[in-house]
């Protein structure tokens, strides 16, 4: 199994909930704190995005190398890759 193949899809992060008024510090500092969470988040699900559109990419590079080279041919064992999901 390739290291790629393993990571099965990508979870898309939910922004934090912003309410329409702050009473205090704390919730300011609280809010601010899911904040950076969240873009640390989508920074990584940027990062899982991208590995699975890159090995998608070469996945499917070879899967028409495969079949290049097995045109004419009866039958293909080339293995054509599914998409990334997200």
């Amino acid at each position: 199994m390739y290291p790629e193949k393993a990571i099965a899809y990508c979870m898309k992060p939910s922004p934090p909930y912003k309410s329409w008024s702050f009473n205090s510090n704390q919730q300011i500092d609280a809010y601010n704190k899911k904040v950076d969470e969240y873009n640390r988040d989508i920074e990584q699900f940027r990062d899982c995005a991208t590995r699975q559109i890159e090995s998608y990419n070469r996945q499917y590079a070879e899967y028409l190398r495969c079949e290049a080279r097995s045109y004419g041919s009866s039958f293909s064992s080339c293995f054509k890759p599914s998409p990334p999901r997200f």
